[in-house]
Order: C-alpha cells, then structure tokens, then sequence
C-alpha cells in the first residue's frame, strides 16, 4: 500500500477502468499472483486500512470451502479458517482460486483508493468469477479500479454487470506499438458492450 501522495508507475497493454469522480484517493494498492506468495503479510496490513464486514466475509469463505466457517484466527506465521467443528484450516494451504478471491476481497473492501488487479479471472472457476466481479463493481463506487485481462468471458461479463449497475467503466484496449508508444482505443461502457456483442471486436 502506498499511502500519502506516492506514485505508483504501473504499465499495462489492456485495462479497464472503473471510476467514481471527485474522489481524493488516499492510498495505493496492486494484487497479482506475485502478492498470493505473501498473502499471510498481506492480510494482516490491509486490515488496518480496509473495513472489512467480518460475517459478510465468513459467508463468502463458507461458500468457497461448502463448510461453516465461524472465525478468522491470525497467528504468525499463518492466518486460519475455523470451522464450525472447531477444525482450524490454514490458509496457505486453501485452492489458488480461494487464496486469490480471499485477496481480492481484502482489497477490494478499501475506500477512497486506487486498486490495480492484474488478470483477476486467473485461477477462477466461473461461480467464483461471477463473486469477484460483484467485489470489484460494488468497490468501484468507493474507489478507482483498473484491471488487466486478457479474458472475453471476464470482460464480458464485467461489462454487463457494469451496465446493468450504471458503473462509469472504460475499456482501454491496446491497438498497436508505434515508435514504442502504445496506441489505445477507448470505449465507454455502452460502446464496449456494442462492440464486443453485436460486431465481434476483441477487446483484449
């Protein structure tokens, strides 16, 4: 997290981005499948910063494991999942899938923030996806998101949800490299949903 006026360069080919105006960002955040090696860490500082609603979040983990998890229980060299017979499940050693939508959770319950999600549909199986898009919509509200991807499924079902919420989404798609600069086309929501569903064009 980098806080207080830093400056975060971060290149990008494809990218969306979801933006609410006239919000002072206060902090910086990226989560890619480098930040799943560190996780344990990662956990423990973002809950300083996010507002984390405890049983909305031990729904979502009882839904990915299908067992009642009732507590969340840091120690230091791991963060455990209890269940409701009192089993205590590690989470270094859950489904790459979990890990990540668990990840995506903490990061996305930050406000007033930029979050950079690199290929967020990676290790997703579709139930899961549809999850982490609802995440990433209802955050968009509260925060700046760009995300990389490099998947139609992904993007399409984004842009739905986008449009059906009335989020202001823009879809950068990288067209070309001329003299090393990178050409970009940008499409709003209705334009990208447009062009993807009615006339084919790839967007990735």
């Amino acid at each position: 997290i980098v806080e207080d006026n830093s400056s975060l360069e971060y290149r990008i080919h494809t990218e969306y981005l979801l933006s609410e105006p006239n919000i002072e960002k206060s902090s910086v955040i990226v989560v890619d499948e480098e930040t799943s090696r560190l996780m344990v860490s990662f956990i423990k500082r973002i809950e300083k910063y996010s507002k984390i609603d405890k049983e909305h979040l031990l729904n979502f983990i009882s839904e990915q494991l299908n067992t009642e998890i009732v507590d969340i229980v840091p120690k230091i060299f791991d963060t455990f999942l209890v269940s409701k017979d009192n089993k205590q499940i590690p989470i270094s050693l859950l489904g790459d899938g979990t890990k990540m939508a668990l990840l995506y959770y903490y990061a996305l319950s930050l406000e007033n923030s930029y979050i950079l999600l690199e290929e967020p549909e990676n290790h997703l199986h579709p139930k899961l996806m549809d999850k982490v898009i609802d995440l990433i919509i209802t955050s968009s509200q509260k925060n700046q998101i760009f995300i990389t991807t490099h998947n139609l499924e992904f993007l399409q079902k984004i842009l739905e949800k986008a449009y059906e919420k009335n989020i202001n989404l823009k879809v950068f798609a990288f067209e070309n490299l001329k003299d090393g600069i990178p050409e970009i086309e940008v499409y709003e929501c209705d334009e990208a949903n447009a062009a993807l569903n009615k006339i084919g064009v790839d967007l990735r």
